[in-house]
């Protein structure tokens, strides 16, 4: 993995793990998943996610009947 820093200018290819680190407060990877978002806002580097990434978040929360959680996801991701 590599170190923040270390994506000053790089092109990340984002997977529905990061959004889920963040959005959920993972206790072990979701500060760092915030910290490259920031970075991806503010210009540092480049983030990039296909469509299936958002079909991949809302898969748990519909089959478990948590509909509002799968509206949060949809609204928070803009692809």
């Amino acid at each position: 993995m590599a170190r923040l820093e270390e994506l000053q200018g790089a092109k990340i290819a984002l997977d529905s793990v990061i959004f889920i680190y963040a959005l959920e407060g993972n206790l072990e990877f979701g500060n760092r998943a915030i910290k490259i978002f920031e970075m991806i806002e503010n210009g540092s580097c480049q983030g990039f996610a296909c469509d299936l990434v958002l079909a991949g978040l809302m898969v748990k929360p519909l089959r478990t009947g948590e509909i509002e959680i799968a509206e949060e996801y949809a609204n928070y991701i803009s692809l």
